[in-house]
């Protein structure tokens, strides 16, 4: 399949193991040059070593994104690889299968940052660039926990319940709103 990707510079949060390394690794597939992202140096480089053993164009960004100074530095990192990102992909996260009686306001409030203000951290840094260049996509992973209410993964849920609103809001440099909500898969984070 051809998705016109050759050449897009792509950077996918959260893309060393599960849904973020399938992403990144298709994305390559289809010519884009790719930057893995994710906090476990090992990790990342045994992904980064791979794609570029298949023929792929790819690069590293370390950082967790959980501060504005980290995400600004991984956003830093995929600049000085590729000059520009054509393409987000907001992917990195943390679940947790709690009920909410059983959730600390700590464990709230981190999962908030992990899986809502890490995503607008990435995506303020990012879109400004794509609307100076009138091209850009910024892609939020959702998950139907956010529509569908599950009283052993309440923390989680309400981290995504907010996807549709952010992506509704009317972009003032395109009228593309992407909005993803991915087919039922395994990942590392549920075994």
């Amino acid at each position: 399949m051809d998705l016109a990707l050759k050449g897009k510079r792509a950077l996918v949060t959260g893309s060393t193991t599960g849904i973020g390394e399938a992403i990144v690794r298709r994305l390559a597939a289809e010519g884009a040059r790719v930057i893995v992202h994710g906090r476990n140096a090992a990790q990342a480089d045994t992904l980064l070593n791979a794609l570029r053993a298949e023929g792929a164009d790819a690069a590293l960004a370390l950082g967790d994104l959980t501060t504005d100074a980290e995400a600004d530095h991984v956003v830093s990192q995929a600049l000085e690889a590729f000059d520009e990102v054509d393409i987000l992909v907001n992917n990195a996260g943390r679940f947790s299968g709690k009920p909410w009686v059983d959730t600390e306001p700590a464990e709230w409030n981190s999962m908030y940052n992990n899986n809502l203000t890490s995503m607008v951290r990435v995506s303020r840094r990012s879109a400004p660039l794509m609307a100076e260049r009138q091209w850009g996509r910024i892609i939020n992973m959702a998950s139907t926990i956010g529509l569908m209410p599950d009283v052993n993964m309440a923390a989680y849920g309400a981290t995504r319940c907010w996807e549709p609103w952010f992506c509704s809001e009317p972009g003032r440099s395109s009228r593309r709103r992407p909005f993803c909500h991915p087919p039922q898969r395994h990942s590392p984070q549920l075994s």
